[in-house]
């Protein structure tokens, strides 16, 4: 989560100095307030700016939700079937990985905001942070008795967002000072010491089976015929089931993206340092409610 946090905000910010610097648009500030003249051309330019990085920001995250619905699906049965916890969690994070260093060749070469695609496609079809989450709550649940299996779950996910706060409390002021690229390589970095972590000292929880027992043919038919050979009423509920799912990766994956572009602009005008201290607030108050 520490990673993946400072990257969303990353992202964000350079999203929308990339959307500005394809409109010439220079945002300005008088002292420590907005300038709010809606009838200036250049507050209605940022609107169109503003306007125009969230369609992008949005079509990012539908990409990568839409991808992350199917591939939880495989990598979920996958690790049922037989494939084990170890295995997807690899896969999740070098897919996170090969995002990242996607996003940062992009912020390197200062290539189009189109190639961003690309980082999203990868991340989607990896299963994303929700399968290394997923994966991470079921190493705790094979590891832990009933009796303490809560506790660790709560302390697990508490962790996240203080990991997600740290992050941003962080990076904020080091992207002000540095701009995006330097957080970026401490971003890539730590995904690369995950995949060591999981690949040298993390132990498989589960015995695992011969592989011939799954295959993404079989996996992709027994998900149709799930659908295809229940009543209509189990269908109708398994549709909806899945569209509240997609709503809700897009809707946690969009919040911070939307939530951080908002604040960049009138009536706030945070700089990084601000925009990493109120997201370090509001993980950290998270944190807590866990």
């Amino acid at each position: 989560m520490f990673s993946y946090s400072s990257l969303t905000a990353i992202r964000v910010e350079y999203v929308k100095q990339a959307v500005g610097k394809l409109h010439n648009y220079s945002p300005h500030t008088s002292g420590s307030v907005c300038d709010v003249n809606k009838s200036d051309p250049n507050y209605i330019l940022g609107e169109k700016v503003q306007s125009e990085a969230s369609y992008w920001l949005l079509y990012f995250e539908v990409v990568s939700a839409v991808l992350t619905l199917f591939s939880g699906m495989l990598l979920g049965s996958y690790s049922e079937r037989g494939g084990g916890r170890k295995t997807v969690l690899l896969v999740s994070v070098v897919g996170l990985a090969l995002h990242v260093f996607c996003v940062l060749l992009v912020l390197i070469l200062s290539l189009p905001i189109g190639y961003l695609f690309i980082a999203e496609i990868i991340r989607g079809v990896t299963g994303n942070t929700f399968t290394v989450m997923a994966m991470s709550f079921a190493f705790i649940a094979d590891i832990s008795s009933e009796k303490n299996r809560t506790i660790r779950m709560i302390i697990l996910e508490a962790m996240l967002f203080v990991g997600g706060g740290v992050a941003q409390g962080a990076t904020g002021g080091w992207i002000q000072s540095a701009g995006f690229i330097p957080p970026m390589w401490l971003i890539y970095g730590a995904f690369i010491a995950s995949l060591f972590y999981v690949l040298v000292w993390l132990e498989e929880t589960v015995r695992k089976q011969e592989i011939s027992e799954w295959s993404i043919s079989e996996t992709c038919l027994d998900i149709v015929q799930l659908f295809s050979k229940a009543s209509r009423e189990t269908s109708i509920q398994l549709v909806i089931y899945n569209v509240c799912l997609f709503a809700l990766f897009l809707i946690i994956g969009s919040n911070m993206s939307l939530t951080t572009l908002y604040m960049l602009d009138a009536p706030f005008c945070f700089t990084p340092v601000y925009v990493g201290y109120y997201l370090a607030i509001m993980f950290s108050a998270n944190a807590v409610g866990k």
